[in-house]
């Protein structure tokens, strides 16, 4: 009886074990001990689910009108308006596209082991595998606004990237590709399933869904008309599919960690990984009660509203000099206007591309309305310089010691100066070369200076050769068997020709026989001589 009990035990055990080790969503839930987020390179994991926002900078960071409860009360434009104000004002550093590139290694390394975890694939790259990885624009740029500016540098927006996967990706909106083709990496994360894509939409794996949903929650939030991304529907299939994508691949600690780090680097943060539960509100959905946060307040504040799914109809967008609309409320279900939208005044924010710098001043004009803007030149201690424009000079040309500017603003610090023509021919040519044949003198070549054509040295007569060069020509008369041929070789420079003697093809047993019969009497000698020296031995 103790026997049965101690294997029916172990039997249970073993089936919980299995159990326990299938994988289930995007992500697999694990509890663990608080994990204190470095600020410096990501510390989270990839695939254990965020649960808490112990350990992290949010207690620091929603302060003020900013805090959970206060964010709470809001919904609809309101909340949007407060989070764009927050993400905003706390982005103290606007980051470069190079960042991107250079501080991956910490933005987007698992446990600070200092490698790259590329989007779609989750392949660990090295920096030095650079040539092979790229910046991916989750948001495409083609859908948005620059690509290496604003919101397309933005560190919280790019992610690193297989280049193939990349690719097929390429400004293709996400969504369900309903088995579409499978895309599997190749430089660097060499066939490692990236997503799979039809012509309309590219699905990403599941444990990915999530981070790109967040991400352009982030960029339509943040950057909004400023960078192009002022509809959702512009890169995701449907509102539906992103907040389901939200929610079927929640948070996990590596993409809090990456928060972290790029909220110390930027100084704001990606709300929406902190708070997924504010898109629903925001956009007046039903919280998904059961769903999982780091916050665990995901059936707090859910908007009363009958209407399951809505949308906004008639919206557009302000510019600098011209005002827009917010766009009405309606129900999917049955077509009813829920909320009117409101007028929006014209951002008075022009869009302002290239600064030209003329003495104290800089100068652009807006790439929208054409208004010109002036601005004072940034103030900078031009620690940094370089020589821009410098060349050097040649003996038809003067050359140029380049001008002095700033590495950091661009200012021009010094003019250059002229550097006078040189009487030194730094590059010559050959021309006029001809080569010696077998009967005809060739031609060394003169010499000329490339930059100014001058003569510089005369060539040299080159002797005939006496060489001829034959090539095979016709056959007089083919060889037999016994006798030989002759064929007529002629120099393919001056003509001369030369007989040349075809060996007989040979064929017939004479010879054979002649050397057998010789081999034969041969021998016959030495065993004569053999059979005399016995003789002599004998007597």
């Amino acid at each position: 009886m103790n026997n049965f009990k101690r294997i029916t035990a172990a039997l249970i055990l073993a089936i919980s074990l299995v159990v326990s080790a299938i994988p289930f969503g995007g992500a697999v839930k694990v509890e663990a001990a608080t994990l204190i987020y470095s600020k410096e390179s990501n510390s989270g994991t990839r695939g254990v689910v965020c649960t808490t926002l112990d350990g992290t900078g949010a207690d620091k960071y929603y302060t003020g009108n900013y805090t959970y409860d206060k964010l709470d009360d809001l919904s609809g434009d309101a909340l949007f308006n407060a989070l764009q104000k927050l993400m905003t004002d706390t982005h103290t550093y606007l980051s470069k596209y190079d960042d991107c590139h250079y501080k991956a290694d910490k933005t987007d390394c698992e446990q600070n082991n200092g490698k790259v975890t590329l989007i779609y694939t989750s392949y660990q790259a090295t920096m030095e595998q650079w040539n092979g990885w790229n910046r991916e624009h989750v948001w495409p740029q083609s859908l948005g606004g620059d690509s290496t500016k604003g919101g397309g540098a933005d560190m919280h927006h790019i992610r690193p990237s297989d280049k193939g996967v990349n690719s097929s990706r390429g400004n293709k909106k996400y969504g369900n590709s309903n088995g579409g083709k499978e895309k599997y990496g190749t430089n660097p994360a060499v066939g490692i399933l990236g997503g799979t894509y039809s012509s309309t939409y590219f699905e990403p794996n599941d444990n990915v869904k999530g981070d790109v949903a967040r991400i352009c929650l982030y960029m339509y939030v943040r950057w909004n008309s400023d960078w192009g991304c002022d509809r959702l529907e512009k890169v995701f299939e449907s509102v539906e599919v992103l907040l389901e994508w939200c929610e079927n691949d929640p948070v996990d600690t590596w993409e809090m960690g990456r928060n972290e780090v790029i909220g110390e680097l930027q100084g704001n943060r990606n709300v929406f990984i902190d708070y997924p539960e504010l898109a629903w509100i925001m956009l007046g959905y039903d919280v998904p009660e059961s769903m999982t946060t780091p916050s665990g307040k995901a059936s707090a504040g859910a908007p009363d509203c009958p209407h399951t799914a809505t949308e906004i109809k008639d919206a557009v967008s302000p510019t600098c000099g011209k005002g827009g609309y917010s766009g009405d409320t309606y129900c999917k279900s049955c077509n009813k206007k829920i909320a009117a939208g409101k007028t929006l005044g014209a951002t008075g924010k022009h869009s302002f591309d290239v600064w030209e710098t003329v003495g104290g001043k800089q100068k652009s004009t807006c790439t929208v309305c054409g208004t010109e803007g002036e601005r004072e030149a940034p103030t900078c201690d031009h620690a940094s310089t370089e020589a821009v424009g410098a060349f050097d000079p040649t003996c038809s040309k003067e050359g140029y010691s380049g001008d002095t500017c700033c590495k950091d603003c661009g200012s021009i610090i010094s003019e250059g100066e002229a550097i006078p023509k040189t009487d030194e021919h730094k590059k010559t040519v050959v021309r006029n070369e001809e080569k010696a044949t077998c009967g005809k003198d060739g031609y060394s070549g003169d010499s000329y200076c490339a930059d100014c054509n001058t003569l510089i040295g005369q060539g040299q007569t080159v002797p005939a050769t006496g060489e001829h060069f034959y090539i095979e020509g016709e056959v007089v008369s083919e060889p037999t068997k016994k006798e030989s041929g002759l064929r007529i070789d002629t120099c393919v420079n001056c003509g001369n020709t030369v007989g040349v003697v075809l060996p007989a093809t040979g064929g017939d047993n004479t010879e054979v026989i002649i050397i057998c019969v010789a081999a034969a009497a041969v021998c016959a000698a030495a065993v004569a001589t053999v059979i005399v020296i016995k003789k002599r031995k004998i007597k």
